[in-house]
């Protein structure tokens, strides 16, 4: 009885097996999607994680990149401002000059002459004045 029932149980056995095999390969293969599906899960956390670091290097780079351009325009304006006072001391004293040549100069005419036309013009400027200083009719004309 017993090797019948051995001849029995081996098909049966080798039947449960078979079908533990079947039924164990939906679950290996839903357990190999899940390992996968982790493993992309780490590596997008790993590349987030280095996203993130560069993210903050670039941050610290741009803050010192501001802070320098922000200390450039403070010495820039502080340049201009030195020669915006240049400027005006030295046009204060063109000024100064200006008029003190003004005083001292005498004028023929608004206009710019060549030095022979000039010439020409005081010395008739200068008749002028002597003729009405004798009292010549040059003026009444």
């Amino acid at each position: 009885m017993n090797c019948t029932m051995c001849r029995f149980a081996r098909p049966t056995s080798l039947a449960a097996a078979l079908l533990m095999v079947t039924l164990a390969l939906p679950a290996f293969a839903a357990d190999k999607e899940q390992q996968q599906m982790m493993a992309d899960i780490r590596m997008l956390q790993e590349q987030t994680q280095l996203l993130a670091n560069m993210l903050r290097s670039v941050t610290d780079a741009l803050k010192a990149v501001s802070a320098k351009i922000d200390e450039q325009a403070g010495v820039d304006r502080k340049a201009f401002a030195d020669s915006k006072l240049t400027i005006d001391a030295l046009t204060g004293d063109m000024r100064i000059v200006r008029e003190k040549l003004d005083d001292s100069s005498l004028r023929l005419s608004s206009l710019t002459l060549p030095h022979a036309l000039a010439r020409v013009l005081l010395c008739e400027q200068l008749y002028r004045a002597a003729s009405l200083l004798t009292g010549h009719p040059y003026h009444r004309a």
